[in-house]
């Protein structure tokens, strides 16, 4: 679902459009206590040593350090972080809170840089000054132009907020001041996850490669950048160059998981993930990804332990939050499955394909009352396709899968259905027949659900085919679902 390529980003109406103006200078570094903290980068020193800080904890940090001395409610801390969405951020908040003040080494109790407003909000009280020693209040106006990733920037862009992205790691690993600044501009693109913002963020990685063939992170931010315009095994190459100049790059492992995940090489892609988590044991992407390979394999036990530490990690990811679900369902988890579902359109109500995937599973479940509600909110979202009256939840979300059918079949359509929205339509109406008749495009197609065929139960009427079984043969899956006497292949 999350790491469906064919995903399109968000528009950011809010993209930096000069090359002049895209990384701001040292001064924007800024100095507090024994700490140093860079915004765009979202990386945190405590003299000179860097100190783990998450993703959403360092936009919060930039955040409070911007309105230094002035209250920031949690209102405004909600939708600074999740942008307009209307959700329940108050775990986010908090985990996101405790996560700063673990990384500054306080309490709540006795808060020297982030004070609270008991059901108010929050103030940075220390004192400031910019990496050049001049006291001046810090407002940069990168700050303004930031905004939170959603899930389909998370989906192209991964994860950037990691040790290996600051200034200084960078100045050790692209040693020529050239290289140093190219790369610090293509990853500060990167964060956009727009299609312009990735093609500019190409460009200025390969020209630090060009400046200095030895920068192991332009390789990443390059395979980082490419995903939809580099073929798989492209990428796969400059991770292993990346790897090969420095091998402790947790990142450059993290993206060859999602690389060799995506080739369909489950096991290779297990052991990147497992690599980058002895790198970076916080890494919440590499646990998430670890649970999605190895539900894949239907190792469902270690998958769903993996996943609940990429939630405790990351609990207000909503890329996390709705592939959790999907991994618990594998797992047979259908009650903590139903739940993650209605927490991730909680966190993302205006996720069509999250609705739709929901649907699905719902229907699989049996609770047609919450799959008829799901149905509905598709046809709101989607536009499509024409309404008409209905009778009851089954009927409701029968009727849906019709109209869906219907609208792909339409005469003056000139592309073809989609088949593994096929496979999933005709499934959700119990037409297992006319489903399997799919399965062969969805392979030329490279669905993203084939990754699963093995242990997802939605395929269960299925598995007593012999062509599906030839199928997972073809794709070096194994059939990890229990087939009984009379459901084995004819």
């Amino acid at each position: 679902m999350d790491r469906n390529p064919e995903r399109s980003p968000p528009t950011n109406t809010d993209v930096v459009q000069t090359d002049a103006d895209v990384v701001p200078t040292d001064a924007d570094v800024v100095r507090f206590g024994s700490f140093e903290f860079d915004p765009v980068t979202g990386e945190l020193w405590r003299e000179s040593e860097p100190v783990p800080l998450q993703q959403q904890p360092a936009r919060l940090l930039a955040l409070l350090i911007a309105r230094a001395g002035e209250l920031v409610s949690r209102d405004e801390i909600r939708r600074h972080l999740w942008s307009d969405a209307a959700v329940d951020a108050e775990a986010g908040v908090n985990f996101a809170v405790r996560r700063i003040r673990a990384a500054l080494g306080e309490e709540a109790a006795s808060a020297r840089f982030v004070e609270t407003l008991p059901r108010k909000g929050y103030r940075f009280v220390a004192e400031i000054e910019s990496r050049n020693g001049r006291g001046t209040p810090w407002r940069p106006a990168a700050l303004r132009r930031w905004r939170p990733l959603g899930a389909a920037g998370i989906l192209l862009a991964a994860t950037v907020a990691s040790l290996e992205l600051s200034p200084r790691k960078a100045a050790d690993l692209c040693g020529h001041p050239a290289a140093r600044d190219a790369y610090l501009r293509g990853d500060y693109l990167l964060r956009q996850a727009t299609d312009d913002a990735l093609g500019r963020a190409a460009v200025f990685f390969r020209r630090a490669i060009d400046e200095d063939p030895s920068c192991a992170l332009a390789y990443v931010g390059l395979a980082k950048a490419s995903r939809t315009s580099l073929d798989a095994t492209t990428r796969a190459g400059l991770l292993t160059q990346a790897l090969e100049i420095e091998p402790s790059l947790a990142t450059a492992q993290l993206e060859m998981g999602w690389t060799e995940f995506l080739r369909r090489r489950i096991e290779p892609a297990i052991r990147s993930f497992e690599k980058a988590l002895a790198l970076a044991p916080d890494l919440a992407e590499a646990y998430y990804g670890s649970a999605l390979t190895h539900s894949a394999l239907g190792q469902t036990e270690v998958a769903v332990t993996r996943i609940d530490q990429a939630l405790q990690l990351d609990p207000a990811s909503t890329a996390v939050a709705g592939d959790a679900a999907l991994v618990l369902y594998w797992a047979g988890e259908v009650e903590r499955a139903v739940a993650q579902f209605e927490r991730s359109i909680e966190l993302e109500p205006e996720r069509g394909d999250l609705r739709w995937a929901a649907m699905h599973y719902l229907i699989d479940a049996g609770r047609y009352h919450l799959a008829a509600e799901q149905a509905r909110e598709s046809r709101r979202l989607y536009g499509r396709p024409p309404g008409g009256p209905w009778d009851s939840s089954r009927a409701e979300v029968e009727d849906y899968l019709r109209k869906v059918q219907e609208f792909y079949f339409d005469s003056e359509r000139t592309d073809p259905p989609p088949a593994g929205s096929m496979i999933e339509t005709y499934l959700g109406l119990g037409e297992p027949e006319k489903a399997l008749a799919w399965l062969e495009k969805a392979v030329e197609e490279d669905w993203y659900g084939l990754h699963y065929l093995g242990v997802d139960p939605r395929f269960d009427p299925l598995r007593g085919e012999s062509a599906f079984h030839r199928t997972l043969e073809r794709l070096g899956l194994a059939d990890h679902r229990f087939v009984s006497e009379s459901a084995r292949p004819r």
